[in-house]
């Protein structure tokens, strides 16, 4: 399972890109996220699967995952990361 509560995610220059956030996720539960550009859903994405996000956003609320592995493909890769397969 995994729970998000009250969750508030801003760019460190003040801008609020997603705040009040609260869902639960159940084994088998499958969503999507869906939004205009620049409105916070890879930010939501990076922050669930705990990628370093901190030189460019804050964000607070409570993430409570109970055993759930999270996997996350980036939108671009680095050159080293371009050569290896899948």
């Amino acid at each position: 399972m995994l729970r998000v509560s009250n969750l508030k995610i801003e760019k460190l220059n003040g801008k609020t890109l997603v705040e009040n956030l609260s869902f639960v996720l159940n084994e088998g539960d499958r969503i999507a996220v869906i939004g205009e550009e620049g409105n916070g859903k890879s930010s939501l994405l990076k922050i669930l699967a705990g990628e370093k996000v901190d030189d460019y956003l804050s964000f607070e609320g409570e993430i409570e995952n109970k055993g759930e592995r999270i996997g996350y493909l980036k939108q671009f890769l680095n050159k080293e990361e371009e050569k290896l397969s899948i």
